[in-house]
């Protein structure tokens, strides 16, 4: 199944917001700073290395993307790119994405300290040489400003949702963690506004995967993800709960039970 067609089955988000008179000037400026940032991307990729390109290119507002608004649209498209490429090889692409990530995050919320301890270590984490610890800190950093980035994390998710059609397993995984993380720290959001379209969707994305072996790590992060997300959907929509567990035991590669009690689901 190929990627329009997994878009095809992902649920429609409510997307209404608008950035206040009081911010907008903030966000142009760093809106100019990320953009000033892109052409660095684009200029790190190999030339028979379409993954970064493919992923700024495909990064564009959604069929369900109902947020008019040229600057808002902007600022989520350009979140979406920074976001994939946390999961970089080179380290200072790592570490000026989750710069640029939670200064947004300090100018949505004035109650962020942007540049504390706890930021300063998260970014600097991303500056580490191992490649194989992105995942952790990743979860890491959206732990820290997923709840300030509430303003955007609709349209963020949904966004995130489209660039999940990036040719790189690890990107892709990259994109879920955060995803998952943004929708846990931001639950009421997702509940109330969203209708768990979010956890539908990553759902219907473990239905859709190829089942090589490699993939099997991106099978890996969703599974821990609706984990994770659990206590979010199982007394709201036990539909939605049924589905899930049923199509775990159904997976061609099956999953052990070992990884399922760490993802987060027990036996009752």
């Amino acid at each position: 199944m190929d990627g329009h067609a997994k878009m095809e089955s992902l649920r429609q988000h409510s997307i209404t917001f608008t950035f206040s008179p009081n911010i907008k000037s903030s966000i142009i400026n760093w809106i100019k700073q990320v953009q000033e940032f892109l052409p660095l991307l684009e200029s790190t990729a190999e030339d028979d290395d379409l993954n970064s390109q493919n992923t700024i290119k495909n990064t564009v507002a959604p069929p369900f993307f109902h947020v008019e608004q040229v600057l808002e649209t902007t600022a989520v498209q350009l979140s979406t790119i920074l976001v994939s490429k946390l999961g970089h090889p080179l380290p200072n692409i790592r570490g000026k994405s989750a710069t640029l990530l939670t200064q947004l995050a300090a100018i949505l919320d004035e109650k962020f300290i942007c540049n504390d301890s706890k930021t300063d270590t998260a970014i600097g984490a991303f500056m580490g040489d191992n490649y194989e610890d992105n995942y952790s800190r990743v979860n890491h950093l959206f732990q820290l400003i997923g709840k300030s980035l509430n303003l955007i994390v609709v349209a963020l998710v949904a966004g995130m949702e489209c660039a999940l059609k990036d040719s790189d397993w690890h990107t892709r995984g990259i994109i879920n963690t955060a995803l998952v993380r943004l929708v846990f720290e931001n639950d009421k959001t997702f509940q109330e506004d969203d209708n768990l379209a979010a956890i539908w969707n990553l759902f219907f994305l473990l239905g859709t995967m190829p089942t090589s072996s490699i993939a099997a790590q991106d099978r890996i992060v969703i599974i821990k993800g609706l984990g994770l997300l659990a206590p979010i959907y199982v007394l709201i929509d036990p539909n939605l709960a049924r589905n899930i567990v049923e199509s775990l035991l159904k997976l061609k590669i099956k999953v052990s039970i070992d990884l399922l009690k760490s993802a987060g689901f027990r036996n009752n």
